[in-house]
């Protein structure tokens, strides 16, 4: 479809004043105030409307002014009218939101994937683990079966900003008692005091991988997402509890000879 040229809707409707003292009428106030009289189907201006919103450059304010409060309008009498085609029209706003869904998470450094899936599909539960395991989690599952025979899944993961050299400043972070006597413990426990530390957790990650891969064996998307952050938190764990004990590091990251911290 060609765009014709800029059209403001203002024009193409008119203006409506009051009775009484003249005053400017907005369209949205005088849409309401003719509600349920079937006004935008006999006044020639809302079908003006309505063509030059699909043949004409225009505003967004025009949008806002003009163009949404007689959609309202229609999706209300669709509503109580023609309920096949108020589903018909809401099929295609939820498309609508969804794809806009995706640009805005995209536009704000948050990664989505949305996946469809029909009941006793064996493939969807595939899909997802391969998804959660990339760093995904579950946000939704939404159920509509009624509207377009499937279940809708929504993951998000966000995107890691790209690191950026920071001058150095001296910051002071306050450290309570409790955070004191662990940081002085683990400065005076040896090697083998450590790795036992890091292979118990490592056992615990095991059961909780079970548990994972167990609620994923039975569909439960929701519990397997939670199984999985538990599993993450413990790696992170264990990981920090390694790097920052002096013995522990020399003997597992002899590379790192100066002592320092551990990418």
């Amino acid at each position: 479809m060609t765009i014709k040229k800029p059209v403001e809707m203002k024009v193409l409707f008119g203006t409506v004043y009051e009775e009484e003292g003249g005053k400017e009428v907005p369209f949205r106030q005088h849409l309401g105030d003719m509600g349920g009289s079937g006004f935008i189907y006999n006044e020639k201006g809302c079908q003006k409307i309505l063509k030059a919103a699909l043949e004409n450059e225009h505003s967004w304010a025009d949008v806002a002014d003009y163009v949404c409060p007689l959609v309202d309008e229609i999706l209300l009498d669709a509503h109580e009218l023609d309920r096949g085609l108020y589903l018909d029209i809401m099929k295609k706003i939820h498309l609508t939101y969804l794809i806009m869904k995706q640009k805005e998470f995209a536009r704000n450094g948050v990664g989505i994937v949305e996946l469809s899936f029909k009941d006793n599909d064996p493939t969807i539960f595939e899909k997802a683990a391969a998804y959660l395991k990339d760093g995904y989690i579950i946000d939704k599952v939404t159920d509509l079966r009624d509207h377009t025979g499937c279940w809708h899944m929504d993951l998000l993961r966000e995107e890691e900003d790209e690191e950026v050299d920071m001058p150095q400043t001296q910051s002071v972070m306050e450290v309570t008692e409790h955070e004191r006597n662990l940081i002085s413990l683990l400065r005076t426990l040896c090697f083998e005091d450590v790795l036992d530390a890091v292979d118990g957790i490592e056992k615990l990650k095991t059961d909780v991988y079970h548990k994972l891969q167990e609620k994923m064996a039975q569909k439960d998307l929701t519990s397997a997402a939670g199984w999985k952050e538990r599993y993450e938190a413990l790696d992170r764990l264990q990981e920090s509890l390694g790097k920052a004990n002096d013995d522990y590091r020399d003997h597992i990251f002899p590379e790192n000879e100066d002592g320092g911290s551990v990418d």
